[in-house]
Order: structure tokens, then C-alpha cells, then sequence
């Protein structure tokens, strides 16, 4: 197929070069652009309606796009001819090369791509309910300042173009163009994101395209979190400041990895990485003339670990997660030697911390060959078990060896993968010793010795770190490519008298891999006897409100806010990328406390979505909801304050420093905590281009991705399934002013809808909430500030099959506890 491609993209070339058969003309600022209708419909929605129909300033034969820096044309509505220029040569080349710079004005009405013209840039438009259309206005955003503004040239890739670019496509909706220019913008921004155009192309992303359009505003908010340095200069100071909600997205985004990066190295990690790197950075300090690069989650736990190192000029230390390549390389980069020395101690299914580790430095190994393909490459030193060596442990009574690996079954596992990965390395000059010591303990550096012959339990952390180093120094390469265990040389070393405790906790983990599973989602039952009634109530009326007129609806919505304060729907996308038009949300603050709430407002001017007050629908259209929704919530939010106790009983006995009250006071408190009710509406029949098997349903999260919940504690209801044929949820008076409440159903034909979590294994279990009990669902700032005791649950919601959901509704009510802004 090859060829008869090619030559179909050598003939639209030429359509494009000559102009041949053009029967349509796009004018856009200095340039009319001859194109042919059935090239240009068959890619963009946009112009197919303004062929077909006239629309949007459509003329006979022609569309005249006013162009900024026109006469007519200085507003929200304008569009940038360059990036106009880009769209046309893509609809024949199905490509753009934004370097492209010819001779302005050379015979512009011929020639589409002529002329790339250095114009000022204004923002786009969208309209309040998120389409981005011509013509339609929104208010304007602060521009960034003058200075940060710059001609588009050939640099930094070319990021200011190519947001352009993403912005018209958006607007004349030509999806293709949408992912390549993403694509362009993020591998520009990979590449550049330290140049002075990061500023410009940040503000047009955040200025120029709807909300729902993430692609590059993900990019934008990922480049600076990850690269803080950026807040540093006035120009991207500037558009943070001054973009409504993009300072409110950084602060989630840092709060979300402050919370997920240091996952993979856990409490589990701290008890091994933690004792293992702080020994041996120690050891390495007991040297006068050694260079240490030390990567760690957090500074402070180092310096507060190893009390005076902060100053010492030996010790070089970056903060990031091991998962984070550039930060990674810097850190490996010039070094003789690199100590992995991540592992866990619990025998968690799925576990693979030591794959993944592994995995991270080998991709910083081949970018500094890529950098410097003669460079010479560190010696890595990893830390792992005699258990896994025969040959260390043939004198071991052979049945104590099996038992020993069944109660580490699924650690061993990770080892063992990840040793075998690192020695395929090999054949491209990548060296490894694999250090496989006995039982490890906390006690003095007593003295050690290597051998590639025997192991002894127990061996002290410092006297592991010495043998570490000392393989990690050594000149020649004796010890390379093998199992090197270290052994104490004193007689008087500790033992560790948890060991049974731990070897069955890992044989009940090998046997029964599932009691891992049940962590992060609580049950709470002996709740208020008015409960079940309200919950029956409220979800009802979550029917009712779902099917309110539009114009009652509308009224309700906060664009402003980002629709997340009030009616919602229509505003996020699913798994599969579309937009959700199936499910409606009305949000609400349930905890009120005034001087708490100016606080808010006064510190986060930016952080609409938190501190907007509430908007409730009329009496006339919903009588007695914003009573009755502030009641249930009440009720839960007590019930949480409950849990909270609980947990903060927990967090006082097993972290040092933890103040007592501390997650009630939040979860009673704040004034962030959100409540969110929500309708899934019956789905409609399928397209048949649309439908798939129901054993994609079995698997996949299709309704919301998989996510954690960024709060604390967050309490869900019992789903209600309404059927809404049977009982149309229209408003009518009922009792005591109320509308009547709906008749539930026992179940849902589709037995798989609903909320699904995923287990530390992987595997997702369906979770069923009985009517009269609360659920609480554990959230990533609760994995803060517990410090991972306890972890957030991923979790999604799998949707229903049209062919069983009928005219079947799903409610349900979800309040999330978090902490305020300025607790975050």
C-alpha cells in the first residue's frame, strides 16, 4: 500500500502547488488561500458546514477569516494567518513544517504557503459551554507582558507555532492536525522547555483553546511541575499570575506528586532504601576524598536522617523520584559507581519496585551513551538476597530455604526479573554486581568480609554498606557479572526477633494473595436512623435535576469556575477520549464557615473552582434540595470526622511527631471539601461503529479512567438505579413541598456497572455498598499525611451496555474531604 499512499500525497501536493480545479478560496489577513472543497470537508467539520451551508461568514465560493492585526480585526475572534497558513498546508501534505519561513508577500493570492509573516498574537475564542466556534466571545484573559513576547522564529523548536497551530485546529475542528501538533508542541517542549518561548506558547495554550481541549495544557502544567526552576523567570511568573486557573492545576499537580512519585519507594522502601542509602552514605562520609550524589524523595528526611551532612561539601544531593529520567542522569552522570538499594520487606503481590528501578537506570545509561557514545559507564551495585543464590545457600537446611521463599514469594519475584534484565545489559558495556547478603539488622558497624561461597544471617545494615562500597571501589574487575555476598566478621551481631512475625505474614500473602487487596476502601454501618431516607431522597432528586429544562440548567452552570461548582456535563472526557455527555454533576461546598471561606478567596484570588460559592437551583424548580443536599452532607461529613479519629489514633501510635486530631480537624473543617452528586444518565443505542464486546466492558475502565482521589477521606453513598421510562423524573409537588421520591430498583441489569477498585496486585473487585451504610474511599492527601501509611485507591467506573442499560439511571453522592488551599 506504500506506493499508491505516496502517490496520493504526491498528487494533493500538486493540487496544492498549481491550484488546479481550486473551487473554494479561504482569506485570512494577507493571504487567500485556493483550496478545493472536497480536501478541505473531508478533514474539518468546521469548513464542511460553512461549504454546505454559508455559515460562519461562509460566501459563495469563499470564507474570509478576519485576521488579527487587521483593520477589522482586533479581537477575541481573530485568528493568526500564520497558523492559518500551517492548517492549509497540512490538509494537502498532512504534515506542517513550522520552520518554514518564506519571503512575505510573494504572490499571496496563488501560492497557500507563501510569506510567514511576524504577527502579534490575541487570544481565540471559546464560547461559555467550552466549543471553540468563530464568532463566539468569552472574556479576555491577561496577556503576558510585552517583553515575553517575541517573534516566532527557528527556535525552541518551534513550541510558539506549533500551540498556534493546536488552537486553529481546535477551532476548525480538524482532529488529526490536533494530535500532531500536540505531538510537535510536547517533543518542542521536551527538547526546549528552558527557552525563553516556553512563556509565549504557555499563554497561548491556556488563552487560545477551550478547557476541554488538555493535550497541551497537560504539557504546560507537567513541564512546570517538573522543571520548578521555570517559576523563577518574570515572564512564566507572569502567565501563572495571571491565567485564571492554571496556578490552581499547578498546585494539584504538585500536591498529586508530592503524593504518587514517591510510590514506588514507600514505607516499605524506607525500612530497606532508607536503612541501605543512609548506611551507606554514611560509610562513604567515613572517606576524605569521595564524591557522593545522593538522588532522595525529600532533602529534609536525608538531612534529618544524617544529622550535619547538609553542609558538607562531599555530598552532592537531588530531590525527584527515580522514575524521573532527566533528574536521574544528571545524578548518574560522571560517576564510578551506582548503588541500587531499593527494595521492600512486606510480600506484596505485583510488587515491581526492583524491575522498575532498574528499568530507570539502564534508559539514564543509554541516554549518556546517545550523549557520548565512548563515555565510560558506572559500575552498578545492586542489593538483593542470598535466597535467591543455591550456591550462597546450599548449606542451609533445604526445607527452611523453601519456606523462606514462599514467605518472600512475590519479592523474590521482582529480584529475580529485574537481575535478569540487568544482565542482558551486558553486551553493551553495562557491568553489574548483584549483592546477595543473609537476614539484615539494625546494629553497629562490627567489621565484614565478601565471599562468593557462603552467606550469614544476621548482618548488620552498616556492615552491608561497607561491603557495598568496597565492591563499588575495587580497581579490577573481579567482582563483576556475580553474586557477592557480604558476612559479618564479629560473633555478637543482633539478632531480629521479628522474623516469624514477618515469614508468616509472607507465607499468608503467597498463599492467599488477595488479603492484600482489602486496603483503602471502609464500610461504616450503625449510621442515624434518618439516613437511609435521606439518601433515597436526595439521589432522587439527582433525577429530578438531571432532567430540569436547559435553561433552568444553564443557570446553575459557572463556566468561570470550570463547572465545578454547580451543574456540570459535557465537560470531561472518558477513557476513550470522548466527551462525556452521559453524565451530569452538581457540585457543592457543604461546610460553611465565612472567615475561613475570605481567607480562601483573598490568598487563591486564582482558585475559582474552590472558593466560588455555591449556586443552588430555584425553590420553584427543586423545592426543598439545598436544604436536603446540605443535611446529607452533613451527616457524612460527621461520619467522616469519625473515621478520621480512627485514623489519627493509628497515625499518633505508629508516626513520630504526628499530632493528634490532625485529619478531623480537616475533614470538620475546611472549607475545600466538596460535594458532588451525581446522575449517569441511560445510555442511548449504539452506532455500530461504536459498539464492542462486552468482554472489553469485563476489563476496562470505560467509563472514567482509573484515578485516585486527590483528597483525604472521600464518602459515597449507595448507588441508586432509577428507572426513568417507567417513572419519568419530571417536577411535581409532593410531600411537605418535596417532590415525591423515586422508586428504586433492586439492581442493574448490567451486573458490572458501577465503582471497581484495583488492588495492590492489579485486579479489580466490583464494590457493593449497602443502602443503609457509608463507604469511605481513602485519598492521596490522606497518603500525605499519613506518609504512606495509608494509600490512596485507585479506582474507575465501569458503564453500561446499551443493550442492557434500558432507560435505567445510575445516582449516587460523593463528598470529598480535603485539606484547605493553605493546607495543601
Amino acid at each position: 500500500m506504500e506506493g499508491p499512499i505516496l502517490a496520493l500525497k504526491e498528487g494533493l501536493a500538486r493540487l496544492y502547488k498549481n491550484n488546479e480545479f481550486a473551487d473554494f478560496a479561504i482569506i485570512c489577513g494577507p493571504y487567500t488561500f485556493k483550496v478545493h472543497k472536497a480536501v478541505i470537508c473531508a478533514q474539518s467539520e468546521y469548513f464542511t458546514t460553512a461549504c454546505s451551508t454559508g455559515k460562519f461568514g461562509g460566501e459563495e465560493g469563499r470564507i474570509t477569516l478576519k485576521a488579527i492585526g487587521s483593520e477589522d480585526g482586533d479581537d477575541e475572534t481573530c485568528d493568526d494567518p500564520e497558523a492559518v497558513k500551517h492548517m492549509v498546508y497540512y490538509f494537502y501534505h498532512l504534515d506542517y513544517d513550522a520552520a518554514r519561513i518564506d519571503s512575505p508577500g510573494a504572490n499571496v493570492d496563488n501560492t497557500p504557503a507563501n510569506g510567514l509573516a511576524v504577527l502579534p498574537h490575541h487570544g481565540a475564542t471559546a464560547s461559555p459551554s467550552g466549543k471553540h466556534r468563530l464568532g463566539l466571545g468569552t472574556r479576555r484573559t491577561p496577556s503576558v507582558p510585552q517583553q515575553a513576547v517575541k517573534p516566532v522564529l527557528k527556535t525552541a523548536g518551534n513550541m510558539v507555532m506549533h500551540a498556534r497551530v493546536f488552537a486553529t485546529a481546535v477551532k476548525y475542528q480538524v482532529p488529526a492536525l490536533q494530535v500532531l501538533a500536540a505531538s510537535k508542541f510536547t517533543a518542542a517542549v521536551e527538547a526546549s522547555w528552558d527557552h525563553g518561548d516556553f512563556a509565549e506558547a504557555a499563554h497561548i495554550v491556556y488563552t487560545t483553546t477551550p478547557e476541554e481541549a488538555r493535550a497541551l495544557r497537560n504539557e504546560v502544567a507537567k513541564c512546570i511541575t517538573e522543571h520548578g526552576v521555570l517559576l523563577d523567570k518574570a515572564a512564566v511568573e507572569a502567565v501563572v499570575r495571571g491565567i485564571s486557573g492554571l496556578a490552581y492545576e499547578l498546585l494539584k499537580r504538585k500536591r498529586q506528586h508530592m503524593m504518587i512519585a514517591p510510590m514506588k519507594e514507600g514505607k516499605r522502601a524506607k525500612k530497606c532504601r532508607g536503612s541501605t542509602g543512609s548506611s551507606i552514605t554514611k560509610v562513604l562520609l567515613q572517606q576524605d576524598d569521595v564524591s557522593i550524589r545522593a538522588l532522595v524523595r525529600s532533602k529534609a528526611k536525608l538531612f534529618n536522617t544524617i544529622p550535619g551532612i547538609e553542609s558538607d561539601p562531599r555530598l552532592q544531593v537531588y530531590e525527584g523520584n527515580v522514575t524521573n529520567i532527566d533528574v536521574l542522569t544528571k545524578c548518574i552522570k560522571g560517576n564510578k559507581a551506582v548503588f541500587l538499594a531499593v527494595a521492600v520487606n512486606d510480600n506484596q503481590p505485583g510488587c515491581t519496585i526492583a524491575r522498575d528501578t532498574a528499568q530507570s537506570v539502564i534508559a539514564a545509561l543509554e541516554r549518556l551513551r546517545q550523549e557520548k557514545p565512548d563515555c565510560d559507564l558506572p559500575r552498578l551495585v545492586i542489593l538483593s538476597s542470598a535466597s535467591l543464590s543455591d550456591h550462597l545457600m546450599r548449606d542451609f537446611p533445604s526445607i527452611a530455604h523453601a519456606g523462606m521463599l514462599m514467605a518472600a514469594s512475590h519479592i523474590y519475584h521482582d529480584l529475580r526479573e529485574a537481575e535478569k534484565f540487568l544482565r542482558a545489559q551486558e553486551n553493551w558495556g553495562v557491568k553489574s554486581v548483584f549483592i546477595k547478603p543473609g537476614g539484615l539488622v539494625h546494629d553497629a558497624q562490627k567489621g565484614h568480609q565478601l565471599s562468593l561461597d557462603k552467606q550469614q544471617t544476621f548482618l548488620s545494615f552498616l556492615d552491608l554498606a561497607a561491603g557495598m562500597v568496597e565492591v563499588a571501589q575495587a580497581e579490577d574487575g573481579e567482582w563483576e557479572m556475580r553474586d557477592v555476598s557480604v558476612v559479618p566478621t564479629a560473633k555478637d551481631v543482633k539478632v531480629e526477633w521479628r522474623v516469624p512475625y514477618f515469614v508468616l505474614r509472607g507465607f499468608l500473602l503467597h498463599f492467599f494473595p488477595w488479603l492484600w487487596r482489602y486496603i483503602g476502601i471502609i464500610i461504616v454501618r450503625d449510621l442515624p436512623s434518618e439516613y437511609p431516607d435521606l439518601r433515597h431522597r436526595l439521589l432522587s432528586y439527582s433525577s429530578y435535576l438531571a432532567n430540569l429544562p436547559e435553561g433552568t440548567l444553564a443557570s446553575v452552570e459557572k463556566p468561570d469556575a470550570s463547572y465545578s461548582v454547580g451543574w456540570s456535563c459535557g465537560k470531561e472526557t472518558l477513557a476513550n477520549g470522548r466527551y462525556d455527555t452521559l453524565k451530569g454533576s452538581y457540585y457543592a461546598q457543604p461546610i460553611h464557615d465565612a472567615e475561613l471561606e475570605r481567607k480562601a478567596r483573598e490568598l487563591y484570588p486564582n482558585c475559582i473552582e474552590v472558593t466560588s460559592p455555591n449556586v443552588w437551583p430555584s425553590e420553584d424548580a427543586l423545592p426543598g434540595f439545598e436544604e436536603l443536599f446540605e443535611q446529607l452532607c452533613h451527616t457524612i461529613v460527621d461520619t467522616a470526622a469519625l473515621v478520621a479519629r480512627s485514623c489519627d489514633r493509628y497515625g499518633v501510635a505508629k508516626l513520630e511527631g504526628y499530632q493528634p486530631g490532625t485529619l478531623e480537624n480537616i475533614v470538620r473543617t475546611s472549607v475545600s471539601t466538596k460535594a458532588r452528586l451525581l446522575h449517569y444518565f441511560p445510555p442511548p443505542p449504539l452506532k455500530s461503529e461504536d459498539e464492542r464486546p462486552d468482554s472489553a466492558m469485563a476489563t476496562d475502565d470505560d467509563w472514567c479512567a482509573t484515578h485516585h482521589d486527590l483528597g483525604a477521606l472521600t464518602g459515597l453513598t449507595c448507588q441508586m438505579f432509577v428507572d426513568e421510562e417507567a417513572h419519568p423524573p419530571f417536577a411535581k409537588s409532593g410531600r411537605s413541598g418535596e417532590l415525591p421520591p423515586l422508586p428504586e430498583l433492586d439492581s442493574h441489569p448490567d451486573p458490572k456497572t458501577g465503582l471497581w477498585i484495583k488492588d495492590r496486585s492489579g485486579q479489580t473487585t466490583q464494590i457493593h455498598i449497602p443502602r443503609d451504610c457509608l463507604a469511605f474511599q481513602t485519598g492521596q492527601a490522606l497518603e500525605l499525611i499519613t506518609r504512606g501509611k495509608f494509600k490512596a485507591v485507585p479506582h474507575f467506573v465501569r458503564g453500561t451496555t446499551a443493550d442492557k442499560g434500558g432507560g435505567i439511571a445510575r445516582n449516587t453522592l460523593a463528598v470529598f474531604t480535603q485539606p484547605n488551599l493553605w493546607e495543601m
